[in-house]
């Protein structure tokens, strides 16, 4: 059968922070033992446009989204888009694509990442 099997190698602790309109998720990944990590990468599909990087700080000019914003990890960059078949959704078109990543590194202590929407 094909199901799901719990990765012994990494815990994970999840916390979610709602406030009026902003959203934050903080992940705290813990090693059972060191590990050699390739990358890691968070990327975020939005239907706002206009999108402006600063450090880990996505803003956007048009749309619902006003801001992403990342912790834990660095070169952030947002793409547009727009009429790309791969972000396209039953309700619409999505229009830019933030991505946050790192390169690689030892994964021997506990990684905290966390991210914040702001949208109206």
């Amino acid at each position: 059968t094909n199901v799901p099997v719990k990765d012994q190698r990494i815990a994970v602790e999840t916390e979610y922070v709602l406030r009026q309109g902003v959203v934050t998720r903080t992940d705290t990944y813990t090693p059972a033992a060191p590990l050699d990590v390739a990358g890691v990468s968070l990327d975020f599909a939005s239907f706002s446009s206009g999108a402006s990087v600063a450090g880990a700080d996505v803003a956007f000019h048009d749309g619902a989204v006003r801001g992403f914003a990342v912790q834990g990890l660095a070169n952030c960059r947002a793409d547009d888009v727009a009429g790309s078949e791969a972000y396209r959704a039953p309700y619409g078109p999505m229009a830019t694509l933030a991505s946050c990543r790192t390169g690689a590194f030892t994964f021997d202590k506990p990684l905290r990442i966390s991210w914040t929407i702001r949208y109206q």
